[in-house]
Parts: C-alpha cells; structure tokens; sequence
C-alpha cells in the first residue's frame, strides 16, 4: 500500500494498492504538483511500468497550479519508462474525449493546455463516458486513464460508484508482460496426519498444572496453542501448493449479494447511456 495525504489535513488524499507479489516502489517526481503519487513497478527484462495516481482540486484555477500539473505529465514522459500508466480524478468537464477539444474557442484555457501537453508527449487518454453524475446534474467525464501506448488498456468497464460516492469505479486491464513471483503456499494434509502418536504426545503432558487457574485467560491460551502447533508440525504432513490460474469470487460474497451487485451496476450505467 502506497499513500498520500491520508493522515494529514492536506489535500483529498490518495491510496494505491499494489499486488505484493509485484516488485513495487514508491518514487517522488520533481514537479511540486499537490497531490500526485507515483511508483515504478519492474516488468520483464529490462521493461518497467511508471504508474501515477492524481487529483487535480477544481477549486484553483491558477496559471501556476495547472502550469505544474502540464509539467508533470512531461516529466512522467521525459523519465523513460516503457509503460506509463497515470490515473486519477482531473476534472475537466469542459473537455469531450471523443473529439479531444474544450466548448467555445479559448485555446489558453486549462483544458487547452492540458490537451496539448497529453498530444506534446504522445499520451493516450482511454475514457470517453462520463465517469460522474449526481442527481439531475450534467454527467461528466473527471475521471481519466492515460497511457504512453493505446493498446495498454483494454476491457474498460464502468461500474457503479463505490458506496455514496457520486464516481463510477473504472476496472479494467492493462497490458503488459511481468513475472509474478508468488510464494509458495503450504497446505496442511490433515487426512493423512498421524493422530495416535498426537495424541499420546497429548497425554503426556500434564495438564492441570500447566494450564493453571492462576494463571490469565491468555496465558493458558497461548500455552496451549504452542503446544498444538508443535505437535501439528511433527506429525501433519505439508504440501506445497501452487496457484493455477486466477481465482474467482475472492471474497466470500454469497450470491444474493452478487447478484445485487450486478443489478446496481446495471441500474448505474443507464444514467450515462
């Protein structure tokens, strides 16, 4: 997990998490811009993956602030990566992304500027529905996914916002090659474990005097669940196991629940189709 602005009063925030089978690190960019947060994530030979997290505030509109955010998006650019991946809320409702131009003719505009520094840099922008809606509010595309080659995303899927947030959740894959170590997994083999000699092990120890009444709640507790994984690891055989394929239904969500899930997402896409 990455972080930024999270426990101070600075800014909204921002969160990444990173699979921690990914060799993930965390990098600090030059550009002074207030809220960004940007780590290197190492892919096959000698590729690697800049993937950035920003929120650019709507409430300043100075030269300055958007002057920073332009440089930023070059610097993303200019540090050679292969892949760039840089995601975040913008908010550039002026903006449609179909056409990749602002309403009226103001070509010093901040969305102008920020049109242009994505098209200097050669940078793919892959949202084009609106990302947020509220009520009988116009719909608006803040939420964006850039990239340095278009064919790095690929089964974009606007889902329903996440609890009482007025944003839809963005999934979707990104392309690429990476060798993910995953650490073995050790399984216990409890049908096959030896439970006669368990149990005699069991019986010799004398139980009334270790397990003493004076003794905390805890202590007795501790003691005793020692002693049990001992005794497991002497006489239940382990094997080790390994991940084929991805798993499914990771948490234990019953199918009630799913299905709920997939009716609020169909319920939320009707607001932008």
């Amino acid at each position: 997990m990455f972080e930024k602005n999270i426990k101070s009063d600075e800014g909204r925030g921002l969160l990444m998490y990173v699979d921690s089978n990914l060799e993930a690190t965390e990098i600090t960019m030059k550009t002074e811009f207030q809220e960004n947060l940007f780590i290197k994530v190492k892919l096959n030979q000698n590729d690697k993956l800049l993937v950035g997290l920003i929120y650019r505030t709507p409430s300043n509109s100075s030269k300055e602030y958007n002057d920073k955010l332009v440089n930023l998006m070059s610097e993303a650019t200019d540090m050679g990566y292969s892949h760039i991946l840089i995601m975040g809320d913008f908010n550039y409702p002026e903006i449609n992304w179909e056409t990749w131009n602002t309403k009226g003719d103001r070509p010093n505009s901040t969305e102008n500027k920020f049109l242009e520094a994505l098209q200097d840099n050669f940078l793919y922008q892959h949202t084009t529905k609106p990302t947020r809606w509220r009520g009988a509010d116009t719909p608006h595309t803040l939420d964006l996914l850039i990239t340095n080659e278009e064919e790095m995303i690929s089964n974009l899927e606007y889902m329903s916002p996440l609890g009482k947030s007025d944003h839809c959740v963005l999934s979707f894959d990104f392309n690429c090659y990476v060798n993910i170590k995953r650490a073995p997994k050790i399984a216990n083999l409890y049908n096959h474990g030896n439970y006669k000699e368990f149990i005699q092990e069991l019986n010799k120890i004398d139980w009334h005097n270790k397990l003493n009444a004076e003794n905390s709640i805890d202590k007795n507790w501790n003691y005793f669940l020692t002693i049990l994984k001992e005794l497991e690891s002497r006489f239940v055989p382990t094997k080790t196991m390994t991940q084929i394929g991805k798993k499914r239904n990771v948490f234990p969500i019953d199918k009630k629940t799913r299905e709920l899930i997939r009716r609020k997402n169909i319920l939320s896409k009707k607001n932008y189709n």
